[in-house]
């Protein structure tokens, strides 16, 4: 969260002046990032049937490398534009939905049966690790586009 804030003054400054190139630099960043992942070869041989979406054939990877820059730096724009707008509206907006956004998340891990966090941790402090392990990750891909 204390992420976000900072960022937002940057989100309005940007939508007010019309730079948006930062956004596409960030996606751009990031398709690369996630691509030579994604396509190394050592990661591909151990663990065939996770890795490997992105095809070996150049037409079609640059297709998907275009589509994938595309596709995130709309999602990022979106949470980014509506952060924005609630807090220039009300910032108990903001907080309202951002609260009602991470209680549908956890409720969503907690019916899947998916809450405990990959920590080795029981009881009730397992549970609070958990907790803070999950709002945390969230914030952070809601707000960056970083996948964990």
């Amino acid at each position: 969260m204390p992420f976000t804030c900072t960022l937002l003054p940057s989100i309005i400054f940007l939508v007010r002046v019309g730079r948006l190139d930062e956004c596409w630099l960030l996606t751009c960043l990031l398709t690369l990032l996630f691509t030579s992942y994604d396509t190394d070869p050592v990661k591909r041989k151990v663990s065939p049937d996770f890795y490997g979406y992105i095809p070996d054939d150049g037409i079609a990877r640059l297709l998907l490398l275009a589509c994938m820059t595309l596709n995130s730096a709309l999602l990022l724009l979106v949470r980014a534009f509506r952060a924005a707008m609630l807090v220039l509206a009300n910032k108990r907006y903001f907080v309202a939905y951002w609260a009602g956004d991470m209680a549908l998340y956890l409720l969503q891990k907690v019916v899947r049966g998916d809450f405990q966090y990959l920590l080795p941790i029981d009881g009730s402090f397992g549970l609070i690790a958990s907790l803070m392990a999950r709002v945390l990750a969230k914030t952070i891909t809601d707000f960056t586009g970083f996948i964990r």
